[in-house]
């Protein structure tokens, strides 16, 4: 009676307007974000994608889109008889639509729909991801809102509601050893044969299924799993170790709370039936021309999930408690030596249930050692969040720590490598309050380089973290720690005791994820990433793929180091012809819609062309292995096939023989053949290092183990046209060339695509050319120049700790500006030029130097270590005083000159070329640039001639000497380039140092000490005995040329 009661309600509120659910859950405004009310003649395509002539085995079915209808306002699925004379086995036709849109958490679903009493028939109300395949540890994902059938004993509708983690099919066996997927399910019954409302509140840790507004199951629940929410382990056994790490927690830890393997997949909308006869619920031929009904399906999000405006913005007029010296310049906190405390806007308790983020830019050029603290109102630390002197992160919650040079899967997929001196932090703090056994509060941090795409969508957040932070793979937050508290956060306090400056800008808290980062969402965001072999009279095209809210955009780029800038740019993929002549990089340096300047992507596009000057390497081998026919071997085959399907699963592996590089290549790109794709639908071609030992006699049983492979790259395989696909390998090639490896072996699988896809390409079968996988290497280019041209400082003047400032002349009658290193405490000095440029039009830069004349180097007996640095604001700087240049901010470190008393009455240079390439292209026509003593004796003091209103005119003026080109013009000059390369950086042992025509290599401290000098050129240089922190590398070639480099050991 109560259930009748109930549909005799949701049969009123079907007419009640749409913008709310009909039974909406408690606690939330909701906004429609998307909605089908099935009244139009015909199902709308542009929302909708039919499934079309799919099998499947139950009932021996095909999917077919004519028993989809729209009658009398509904969306109907019909079932009916098979009458193909052609398809015996077939038996019945039925229809499956899913919507082309995705939704992800934080979204309640809601239709109203009716089935008929017919037994035999599913018919389904889910959510599934369709776009990308399944790896082994993501992105396959189904939540079954209902699965309707007529229940012959019961005489009811017997509705299973369910999730399916499908990921585990790829490798998870039962008890029989068949593939299992991890799932589970619960059933409900009701009587009526009308309408009924299907909810599903797919929250951001928790599921809640819902009929005519009861809530009939919340995904946690079964009579004989009781425990499979917590332990995650379930009905699948034996467990594959191996995956279960990475899919699930790399450490076994206790806490195995994961909803079901949910891991934040995007997923489609789906209507569908079936035949699918069970014992209670018969195949009978009544379900000829049944059908199942919808009248209407809506989307809804919460109002605070849309919010776009953040609940506190950090500005110079916010309220703050500053200790030491702290600036604010508008939104950019400025602290050295020390900490400002900046109040929440609310105080956040963990001992409730709620979220919090907060997300600010970080520009620590000097990478010094700072926290971000929370605190509670007595000013104690709840946690903080603290960078060392090698950007290196350490997150301490309650206790709890997470480094990010070893946290399990951050430090995996980012090689330990420490951030830039620029990044973007979001912070997410989540306190649960009493959810199970094993959840706890958690502090979580995503960490994207300035040449990051933002994501619009959050990152997710998986709760099953350990004490010390390791987590699942599946996790998209970089760092995550986790302890229970019922702690309160007051305020966050900024803290840098160093000499150098820390800035924070853009500083914003809010109630959701997209508070904290729609405005660096808004802003235009460009991306170029495809590697072509050129086809000899064959126009090629480069990609740019543009995310905007607007069209008409500006985008400049490096063409081999020549600038080029393109209008009209439109969102989205825009196709550009090129045909060049010679090996050719597209670097994009800039995107603009008017005057919304954005942000760009540091990967690239590479076109290469066959030129007598490349040098080409085949494989010494190159063979697959399938998993059905484990111990085949098939390296003499003509096709080296790839497969990604359970039982099977088929993958390629190459090895190279790397000892005949004669020089470390400028680029590098590696080459395989497509023949042919079947299916044709996009495919991801995942290509792996593999370090460890494989031969031409592989088979599937001797295949390595995962933990001895690292992704390189991945190439998306986008038509069944014949072609060569390529994949930038220059990194990874230039590091192996750096440890002297003689060979490199690699391994290629399919890793997102359709599982069905079989692809067949060219193996290098009987030493055969033609089109055989290779690796083509570029030597280093360089350009036919024109005449240098010669710019001396519009101004120049330097500023001094103790209050000189800076007047004309600098305050002094030596003609000289002074530097001297800011250790000194109360005698820094800093140098500061700025240039007028006037470059032809007709020409682009090929190099450019900044010279100064050192007139004297006072006060050491070894090295000092100069650095230029780039201020692409142009501030005014014949003003300044040292107070109001330490709030210049953006300040992008360019170079490092190591200089001692040889040099005085020399010229002493750096190179500048790239900065001044990315001026140009935003531009400009005016550069500054700043000098400053970052290493060596802080007692020295360099003193350099300056130009501007000298008393007495300067022999020897800084001088900014740039060479230019004509545009389009790439030929090779005869000048010897020299360049060095280190590897690793930052180290933990031993580092090489590779170099033209190298005769000395030096290691020093930044105090300046001398710990290693050799003329070894081509051994490691061992740094195991020397303490942790930064060095110097100094290298002098045959002509006494000198360079140097910061290098950081942790």
């Amino acid at each position: 009676m109560k259930i009748r009661i109930l549909i005799l309600f949701a049969v009123f509120c079907a007419a009640l307007p749409a913008q709310t659910p009909v039974y909406a859950p408690g606690g939330e405004n909701w906004v429609k974000v998307f909605s089908d009310e099935f009244n139009a003649a015909k199902l709308d395509k542009t929302v909708w994608n039919v499934e079309q002539n799919t099998y499947n085995n139950s009932g021996n079915t095909k999917r077919d889109s004519a028993n989809i209808f729209l009658e009398e306002g509904d969306l109907r699925i019909y079932m009916k008889k098979a009458t193909d004379p052609l398809k015996p086995l077939l038996r019945w036709t039925c229809g499956y639509i899913y919507t082309k849109e995705t939704f992800g958490r934080n979204v309640y679903f809601e239709a109203r729909m009716k089935t008929q009493r017919v037994s035999g028939v599913n018919n389904a109300f889910w959510l599934v991801t369709r776009d990308e395949l399944p790896t082994s540890y993501s992105n396959r994902y189904e939540i079954d809102i209902n699965e309707i059938q007529y229940d012959i004993n019961k005489k009811q509708h017997a509705a299973h509601l369910a999730w399916h983690d499908w990921k585990t099919y790829q490798y998870a066996t039962d008890a029989n050893g068949d593939p299992v997927d991890n799932a589970l399910g619960a059933m409900t019954y009701y009587d009526s044969d009308d309408y009924q409302v299907w909810g599903l509140w797919l929250k951001d840790q928790e599921f809640h299924f819902y009929l005519n507004g009861q809530e009939i199951w919340n995904g946690i629940t079964h009579s004989t799993h009781k425990q499979l929410w917590d332990t995650g382990v379930g009905k699948i056994y034996p467990w594959a170790t191996q995956e279960e790490q990475r899919a699930y927690g790399k450490f076994k830890q206790l806490d195995w709370s994961y909803m079901g393997g949910y891991t934040g997949e995007l997923m489609h909308v789906a209507f569908s039936n079936m035949m699918m006869a069970l014992d209670w619920t018969p195949e009978t031929d009544l379900a000829d021309n049944s059908f199942m009904s919808v009248d209407w399906v809506r989307v809804y999000e919460p109002e605070k999930e849309l919010n776009k405006m953040p609940t506190l913005r950090f500005t110079a007029a916010s309220q703050k408690e500053t200790t030491g010296d702290v600036r604010i310049s508008g939104d950019t906190v400025i602290v050295r030596q020390g900490k400002v405390k900046i109040p929440f806007d609310q105080p956040f308790s963990f001992a409730q249930t709620q979220r919090k983020y907060l997300s600010y830019w970080v520009q620590n050029t000097d990478k010094c050692a700072y926290k971000l603290s929370l605190l509670n109102a007595s000013n104690e630390v709840i946690g903080e969040l603290s960078a060392n002197e090698y950007n290196s992160l350490l997150l301490n919650f309650q206790g709890n720590k997470t480094a990010s040079t070893s946290v399990y899967p951050y430090a995996f997929y980012s090689n330990s490598q420490p951030l830039p001196a620029g990044y973007f932090v979001v912070n997410r703090l989540t306190a649960n309050e009493g959810i199970g056994a094993y959840d706890g509060d958690a502090w979580s941090v995503k960490l994207l380089n300035a040449n990051s795409e933002i994501p619009v969508i959050e990152p997710f957040y998986h709760k099953n973290i350990d004490e010390t932070g390791q987590t699942s793979f599946n996790n998209q937050w970089s760092l995550n720690a986790k302890k229970i508290t019922s702690a309160t956060v007051t305020a966050l306090q900024i803290e840098n005791n160093s000499l150098s400056e820390l800035k924070i800008a853009g500083l914003r808290f809010g109630d959701n994820y997209l508070s904290v980062v729609a405005e660096e969402v808004d802003r235009p965001f460009a991306s170029t990433n495809e590697v072509i072999l050129r086809t000899a009279g064959k126009p090629d095209t480069l990609t740019i793929s543009i995310r905007s809210a607007n069209n008409q955009h500006r985008v400049c780029m490096f063409e081999n180091d020549v600038t080029k800038c393109v209008e009209g740019l439109l969102q989205g993929t825009n196709k550009i012809p090129v045909s060049p002549s010679v090996t050719t990089v597209y670097q994009l340096q800039s995107v603009q819609n008017g005057d919304n300047k954005g942000y760009v992507s540091d990967t690239k596009t590479m076109v290469f062309v066959s030129d007598a000057a490349n040098q080409i390497l085949y494989p010494a081998f190159d063979t697959y292995i399938q998993e059905n026919l484990p111990t085949n071997n098939f390296s003499t085959a003509t096709e080296m096939i790839l497969k990604t399907d359970r039982g099977y699963t088929r993958e390629g592996y190459m090895e190279f023989d790397i000892s005949g590089l004669t020089a470390m290549a400028e680029n590098a790109g590696l080459f395989v053949y497509l023949k042919s794709i079947s299916p044709v639908s996009p495919v991801t071609i995942g290509v792996f290092s593999v370090d460890d030992s494989i031969s031409s006699t592989m088979d599937w049983t001797k295949r390595p183990s995962w933990v001895k492979m690292t992704q390189i790259g991945q190439f998306d395989v986008v038509s069944s046209s014949p072609r060569y696909y390529g994949l930038d390998i220059s990194g990874y090639l230039r590091d192996c060339f750096l440890q002297n490896k003689k060979q490199i072996r690699l391994r290629f699988a399919v890793i997102n695509g359709d599982r069905n896809a079989l692809l067949r390409f060219t193996q290098y079968a009987a030493n055969s050319l033609a089109q055989a996988p290779q690796i083509i290497t570029t030597p280093p280019t360089a350009t036919q120049k024109n005449d240098p041209a010669l710019f001396t400082p519009s101004f120049d003047t330097f500023v001094a700790q103790q209050g000189v400032g800076s007047t004309v002349g600098s305050g002094n009658t030596e003609n000289y500006f002074l530097i001297k290193n800011p250790k000194a405490i109360g005698w820094g000095r800093e140098g500061y030029l700025s240039f007028d440029m006037d470059i032809d039009s007709r020409y682009d830069i090929a190099s450019a130097e900044l010279k100064l004349h050192l007139y004297n180097l006072s006060g050491a007996n070894q090295y000092v270590f100069v650095s230029v640095s780039g201020l692409p604001s142009n501030p005014s700087v014949s003003s300044l005083t040292w107070s109001s240049s330490q709030l210049l901010d953006n300040v992008k470190e360019i170079g490092i000159a190591a200089v001692d008393t040889t040099d005085n009455g020399k010229y002493i240079s750096w190179n500048v070329t790239d900065y001044l390439k990315s001026q140009i292209a935003e531009g400009q026509s005016k550069v500054t640039f700043k000098m400053k003593a970052v290493g060596g004796s802080i007692d020295a003091l360099m003193k350099f001639d300056q130009s501007h209103n000298n008393i007495v005119a300067s022999k020897y003026p800084p001088q900014l000497v740039i060479s230019s080109v004509s545009k389009g013009n790439t030929t090779v000059s005869e000048e010897k380039e020299v360049k060095i390369a280190v590897y690793p950086n930052p180290l933990t042992h031993s580092v090489f140092v590779k170099g033209n025509e190298l005769r000395k290599i030096e290691i020093l401290t930044v105090d300046g000490i001398m710990v290693s000098s050799t003329t070894d050129i081509d051994k490691a240089i061992d740094m195991s005995g020397l303490a942790n922190g930064i060095y110097f590398i100094v290298t002098t070639d045959i002509d006494m040329r000198r360079q140097a480099m910061k290098i950081i050991k942790h």
